[in-house]
């Protein structure tokens, strides 16, 4: 195993953040890959629907206010993000299976 080395894999990194900041990305990605962990993958997602053609995921529904009346308690926020995060690519994953 040879790695890549390190003058080559930023040029590369950087190459990459150019082409997606110009040609397929709404938002702008400052750090590749980082800004891609950091935002849980959004803009491989933004990438996909730029590739082909489609609206994979839908807009977020808006969130319901609570009532007067008592409500169980909400789940943290952490378990919160972590269902969002898993729908959202079971979505995703449904949608790429679906149209290859």
């Amino acid at each position: 195993y040879h790695p890549i080395p390190e003058g080559i894999r930023k040029k590369a990194c950087d190459y990459i953040k150019r082409w997606l900041n110009n040609n397929a990305l709404a938002s702008t990605l400052h750090y590749f890959p980082q800004d891609i962990i950091k935002e849980h993958g959004r803009q491989i997602i933004e990438l996909i629907q730029f590739l082909s053609g489609k609206n994979i995921l839908p807009s977020p529904a808006p969130v319901p206010q609570a009532s007067a009346n008592a409500a169980p308690p909400a789940p943290s926020k952490e378990e919160d993000s972590t269902e969002i995060a898993t729908k959202k690519f079971e979505t995703l994953l449904t949608e790429l299976t679906k149209y290859g």
